[in-house]
């Protein structure tokens, strides 16, 4: 860790007399895909003399070939990104589209069926949530709070409204597309004075005769400026409802800049 350019701050001298070698360095990984040898450096599942119950050959080939993926492809571009602020580039999310990662990111389901997963290392039917977590725990290794929430988080919050109560319609419209990188979905429930205080939504609609625009207040989050698509919640008497609001259209928004780390999140409420 020491040796990143953005930690160099932390190194307040040498010992006299030594040469560094980083060839001795305890741990130090050269191949992408590799395993650390620091102690606690790894999940406990993939620590020479343990295992788990709850972990497969599935899940350790999973792991493998995806820590390379991320060494490869989404670590380069998140340092890069994160040093000048833009968004993570579409040629890593076409390469995870590829691979469907964007798929696997939302867990088991029937949103898997019929792909083709990291290669095949993976079958559909077999893929759990403790591959969902292999997955997650690569990704972390990043480094780069800003840019992971950029890497499709709005996606991974706000495509299972969709999936689970959207109509097979509304489905087949858009979900393609999103798994494919080529558009981009954020959440919108988070209220201005409430934060994401579902239960306790103040916002409401009425369904009226002129067909008059729904008045509401909320926090977009997750790639919300990019989005064409928002689910948001508001209150219906003591029922709960659902609007997957497309965008731009019909919806007047402002925008306001939430900065995470050195990467700035762009919101819209």
């Amino acid at each position: 860790v020491l040796q990143k350019p953005s930690y160099a701050r932390l190194q307040i001298g040498v010992i006299r007399g030594e040469e560094e070698d980083t060839d001795r360095i305890i741990g130090t990984t050269s191949l992408p895909g590799e395993l650390s040898l620091v102690p606690y450096g790894e999940p406990t599942w993939l620590t020479k003399g343990y295992s788990s119950p709850y972990f497969s050959e599935s899940h350790r080939k999973l792991q493998a070939a995806f820590r390379k993926f991320v060494d490869e492809i989404i670590y380069p571009d998140a340092q890069l990104c994160e040093e000048n602020g833009k968004r993570a580039s579409q040629s890593v999310l076409d390469a995870m589209a590829a691979k469907n990662i964007h798929a696997m990111r939302l867990g088991p389901g029937k949103h898997l069926k019929g792909l083709q997963l990291m290669d095949g290392i993976v079958q559909p039917e077999e893929f759990d949530y403790f591959h969902e977590l292999v997955i997650n725990q690569e990704l972390s290794r990043i480094g780069a709070r800003g840019y992971g929430d950029g890497l499709m988080a709005g996606m991974v919050i706000g495509l299972p409204p969709v999936l689970n109560f959207g109509s097979e319609e509304l489905k087949k419209r858009v979900v393609p597309d999103i798994f494919a990188g080529k558009k981009f979905i954020c959440l919108a429930i988070s209220e201005a004075f409430a934060g994401s205080d579902v239960a306790g939504l103040k916002t409401t609609a009425e369904k009226t005769e002129d067909g008059s625009p729904i008045r509401f207040e909320v926090s977009e989050i997750g790639k919300a400026v990019r989005s064409f698509l928002r689910p948001t919640e508001w209150q219906s008497g003591h029922t709960g409802k659902g609007l997957y609001s497309p965008s731009p259209g019909g919806i007047a928004t402002g925008e306001q800049a939430v900065g995470h780390g050195r990467m700035t999140i762009p919101q819209r409420y």
